[in-house]
């Protein structure tokens, strides 16, 4: 009698097991995207449980639940629109003015010996140095404000992307090149066929990272040099002692972060088709 209950308990566990997979199986998500998705919700309740329970001041760390509240005010009065739009232009900016000469000069440096060798001391020399330190100097030549901001934030990103793009020049496999040649492959073809894809890889991987210094940077330089955007925003919620203004502007930041990543890797997937959609970035 025993082992006929075992039996029928057995069945209904595998039955609970087998339609909760298929459930899961019709969900447009996967298995880790669920779990992505799922421990910034477990963190946030955590939050707003510590700061209900009195384990965290609410004065310096407001609930969860109030931030969303301010964000939510913020962005029907305007102001976090607004602050937000500048930074986004400041940062198109930046990006475009590192991208472009970033792009090209590291597909020159990786075909081009002679040329890298001029160039890579130079790199090397500059690449180390925090380029916000330079904001003095840069408000000095192009005056306060966007300007300022803009090439702050694009020389930043400029060596990242650069770097990326000579790495994907260098690595890619001999065997590749000896094989356009045998084709007859030559000069721009080649390039475009052979170089250029093989390059991509790291192309976009140094666009992903430039972007997302580019966004630090021009941040950091708003503290600064600006008297508007998100870390103009920031600074003055601060020296006004409006702690869930500035956590509503964090939020802002993570999320337009999240986003342009988000986009850029979407477009290097339909870029590069052929590369592998379960490689770790």
């Amino acid at each position: 009698m025993s082992v006929e209950h075992e039996t029928d308990d057995e069945q209904l566990d595998s039955s609970v097991d087998a339609r909760g997979s298929s459930i899961l199986s019709r969900l447009p998500l996967t298995e880790e995207q669920l779990i992505s998705l799922g421990s910034p919700v477990m963190f946030v309740i955590l939050w707003e449980a510590t700061v209900q329970f009195g384990f965290l001041p609410e004065a310096w760390f407001p609930a969860p639940s109030s931030i969303f509240g301010t964000l939510i005010e913020l962005i029907r009065n305007g102001t976090l629109v607004e602050n937000t739009a500048i930074t986004l232009r400041r940062l198109l900016g930046a990006f475009l003015l590192a991208a472009v000469p970033g792009i090209v000069l590291g597909l020159i440096m990786g075909l081009n010996a002679t040329f890298r060798a001029i160039m890579d001391p130079l790199v090397s020399m500059l690449y180390p140095i925090p380029k916000i330190a330079l904001l003095p100097l840069i408000i000095i030549i192009f005056g306060f404000g966007d300007r300022s901001i803009i090439v702050t934030a694009s020389i930043t990103s400029f060596f990242i992307i650069l770097l990326n793009t000579m790495a994907g020049v260098l690595e890619i496999d001999d065997v590749l090149l000896e094989a356009a040649e045998n084709f007859h492959a030559r000069g721009f073809q080649k390039f475009y066929k052979v170089v250029l894809p093989g390059a991509m890889p790291l192309i976009f991987t140094g666009l992903r990272l430039g972007l997302g210094l580019a966004l630090i940077v021009t941040i950091a330089a708003e503290f600064i040099a600006s008297e508007s955007g998100l870390g103009y925003f920031i600074l003055n919620s601060w020296q006004i002692l409006r702690v869930e203004y500035m956590f509503a502007g964090f939020i802002v930041i993570g999320v337009i972060g999240s986003l342009l990543t988000l986009g850029v890797e979407k477009l290097g997937d339909h870029l590069m088709p052929w590369r592998e959609t379960d490689t770790i970035r």
